[in-house]
């Protein structure tokens, strides 16, 4: 943490103002409440002597305390002016000490760039002639802001990784083992072959063996579920509404069951209207009674609604 240093005792003079004021303000209360107590007193006083003398007093307190608040707007004034050379003087001490940290920052800094350029290039160099794959070789370049706390967590990081690659060792790579070749092996003395599948097999290889493999047969697909038939009641009792649900899904019934679109189920009215106001089913209405020339066909009887 950079500590700002100031020439001389800039601070004194502002805290000898403020001392002043608050003399000045604890002056004034004091002298007027002497000033009301003494004009009490001579209020009550029955002899013209003392009271008139009391009042003399009074009247002098008075004075001073007038005489106190009078120094107060002068030197708050000079606090004022004491403050602003105060900061005036910390805004000059800033710029040339902050001129001189960064004059030596920027030396500071080409140094660390030059040095971070040269760990890029170490890498770099090693990736190219041993392989992006070898990561004995770390990384170390910082790539992070210039902080005191991100410093050092790059500096542990770095160190950390010197050690591991203090004790590291570059891994020979094994040499691959050709692939078998699945085509018959010509011997000096293949001897007889046969034709077996298209495959061409020799003497010392059975011929079952060379035929292809019986391909697996393909396991069915499942059959789809049966189409679920839409739930259909009578016409609702008296005290019930039916309603149909008109949205999909599975909508919970009061009686425990479930329900699904298209369904048509009778409730008690107020379940009915919960569920209508839910906007997830609507009412069906009752088939109106029919009224005139109905007619009632019973085997071998037939009645009319006028009979």
């Amino acid at each position: 943490m950079v500590t700002l240093k100031f020439p001389g005792a800039r601070v004194a003079a502002p805290e000898a103002l403020k001392q002043e004021i608050a003399a000045a303000q604890e002056q004034a209360r004091a002298a007027r409440a002497e000033s009301e107590r003494l004009a009490t007193g001579a209020a009550a006083e029955l002899d013209d002597a003392r009271a008139e003398a009391m009042l003399t007093q009074s009247r002098a307190q008075e004075r001073a305390a007038r005489r106190a608040e009078a120094r107060i707007p002068e030197l708050r004034e000079k606090l004022a002016d004491a403050l602003w050379a105060a900061r005036e003087q910390a805004f000059q001490c800033y710029k040339k000490q902050l001129t001189a940290a960064a004059k030596k920052a920027i030396t500071a800094f080409e140094a660390a760039a030059e040095a971070n350029a040269a760990l890029a290039s170490l890498k770099q160099a090693a990736s190219a002639e041993l392989g992006n794959h070898v990561t004995q070789i770390p990384l170390l370049i910082y790539t992070g802001i210039l902080l005191p706390d991100l410093v050092a967590t790059w500096r542990r990081h770095t160190e950390r990784s010197l050690q591991t690659m203090e004790s590291a060792q570059l891994t020979r790579p094994t040499v691959p083992t050709p692939a078998n070749d699945g085509r018959p092996m010509l011997t000096p003395r293949p001897g007889p072959v046969a034709l077996v599948g298209g495959v061409v097999v020799s003497n010392t290889t059975q011929a079952a063996s060379a035929a292809p493999a019986k391909p697996a047969e393909a396991t069915p697909a499942p059959k789809p579920a049966p189409k679920r038939e839409p739930r259909h009641d009578r016409p609702p009792a008296p005290g019930q509404r039916q309603i149909k649900f008109m949205r999909n899904g599975t909508f919970p019934l009061p009686d425990g069951r479930t329900a699904g679109f298209g369904d048509r189920v009778n409730l008690a009215e107020a379940d009915a209207e919960k569920i209508v106001r839910t906007g997830s089913a609507d009412f069906v209405d009752a088939p109106a009674p029919v009224v005139g020339d109905a007619k009632l066909t019973l085997p071998g009887l037939t009645v009319g609604a006028s009979s």
